[in-house]
């Protein structure tokens, strides 16, 4: 779907990127993107990435809020959220068990 909007505006002022996907902790698939990712992975990281690069020349000719930097707008805008589930230590809930490199 990334694919997809490559090419679809002429100009890009700010990009937010902000899509993120967690299983329910109960889960015991993997599920994998048509890439062959582990899902999450594919979606709140590699996602954001590859849509970056693809919208980086793009996001380059963006003026940016305001005008641009000629209008003191500033430029282009990139954005890149997380959630603070990710954080045991907010309270975004029970975030599960600690990740480990198995038995790497």
């Amino acid at each position: 779907s990334v694919k997809k909007e490559d090419g679809l505006l002429p100009t890009i002022d700010s990009l937010v990127l902000n899509a993120g996907l967690a299983h329910g902790q109960g889960e015991t698939d993997v599920y994998r993107t048509k890439e062959g990712f582990e899902e999450t992975v594919g979606v709140n990281h590699l996602g954001h990435f590859y849509l970056f690069n693809l919208l980086a020349p793009t996001l380059a000719k963006g003026g940016g809020a305001g005008g641009g930097e000629a209008a003191g707008g500033g430029g282009p805008r990139l954005v890149s959220t997380a959630s603070g589930v990710h954080d045991p230590k907010t309270p975004g809930g029970d975030v599960g068990a600690p990740a480990t490199l198995g038995s790497l």
